[in-house]
């Protein structure tokens, strides 16, 4: 079987940039909290239990990613995902899928 490699329109790279965004436990959290609605770094610092100026660095990451974006509001910044359809990919990632997905040579099949 022959099968055609997809042309590298950096369509790769930006997934390669969004997955490494998500690769970390404090950043996926953060994107979690946010799929529930817009929040300052104070909100979601005391939530999530994380100092602000971590959760300030972790949103500059996921901002950089264009995974999030800052809006001003009344003296605040108030943070909120760009594009639901990440929350799809978190979703995707179920650790029950994972686990009973069966390896084939081009990824995983479900069983």
């Amino acid at each position: 079987m022959n099968r055609k490699h997809p042309r590298d329109d950096g369509s790769v790279d930006r997934r390669v940039e969004i997955l490494k965004a998500l690769a970390n436990p404090k950043r996926l959290n953060i994107v979690m909290y946010l799929s529930r609605g817009a929040a300052t770094v104070s909100a979601l610092a005391e939530s999530l239990d994380i100092k602000p100026c971590i959760v300030s660095q972790q949103l500059g990451i996921l901002r950089l990613s264009d995974i999030v974006q800052g809006l001003r509001d009344r003296g605040y910044v108030r943070y909120e995902l760009i594009d639901p359809r990440v929350l799809g990919l978190i979703r995707d990632l179920d650790a029950t899928k994972i686990r009973n997905a069966k390896p084939t040579l081009y990824g995983t099949k479900e069983s």
